[in-house]
This record gives structure tokens, C-alpha cells and sequence, in this order.
């Protein structure tokens, strides 16, 4: 996903990059703008995951280099991440037992013209 986003972010914002190698493409520049465009589309918890991802391919396509300082800044949104509470959004148990036992006895119903 990350690096996904990544290649996107290039072919918007500096398309002449993608003629370089993979490897030379991440850059701390590169990687502070990415980030500015991330923060004002996600939330802080999806932005780690982002960098988090963009990193790991970085140490795919030049393991010989070194990354700590992309790693840093993965570990600086890393911490500063909060997973937001979802818990309201949750459908109760019964409410999804109930709907299942609707949707089998709907199906029960219908004529077997299709083994769907």
C-alpha cells in the first residue's frame, strides 16, 4: 500500500522522478513532501502505516543503503499515531445474528432456479 501510494504521490507531484532507480527516488526531501500531502488526506495511525510500508520497500530495493534515517522518521509517526476508538461503529452480536437468521429464511424462500 505504502509504496503503492508512494509511486503515485511521484507520478503527481515530480513524474521526472520516476525515470530515476527505485532506490534514488527516496529521499529525505521527497519523503518530508509525501509526508505534508499524507497528513492532509489521513489520519496520523494511516500515515505511520504509510511510511512504515514505504520504508520496508526501501530496504527492498537498495538494501545495500543506509535507511536510518527513514527508519527515524517512520518511529517518530510510529509514536505519535493514536488508533482512533471505533468501538461506537460496532454492530452488536445480535444484531448481525439476527440479520443472518433473516438472510436464511429469505433464501429459504426464493425459488431454486440458480444454485447461487
Amino acid at each position: 500500500m505504502g509504496y503503492r501510494r508512494w509511486l503515485g504521490f511521484l507520478f503527481a507531484a515530480r513524474p521526472d522522478d520516476l525515470l530515476r532507480p527505485p532506490a534514488d527516488r527516496i529521499s529525505l526531501e521527497r519523503v518530508r513532501d509525501f509526508n505534508v500531502q499524507l497528513g492532509g488526506e489521513m489520519r496520523p495511525s494511516s500515515v505511520a502505516l504509510t511510511i512504515q510500508s514505504l520504508y520496508y520497500a526501501a530496504r527492498l530495493v537498495g538494501a545495500e543503503r543506509d535507511w536510518r534515517w527513514l527508519s527515524a522518521i517512520k518511529a517518530q509517526f510510529v509514536a505519535r499515531a493514536r488508533p482512533c476508538d471505533r468501538f461506537d461503529r460496532l454492530a452488536a452480536p445480535w444484531q448481525t445474528l439476527d440479520l443472518g437468521i433473516e438472510l436464511m429464511d429469505t433464501a429459504l424462500t426464493l425459488s431454486n432456479t440458480s444454485p447461487q
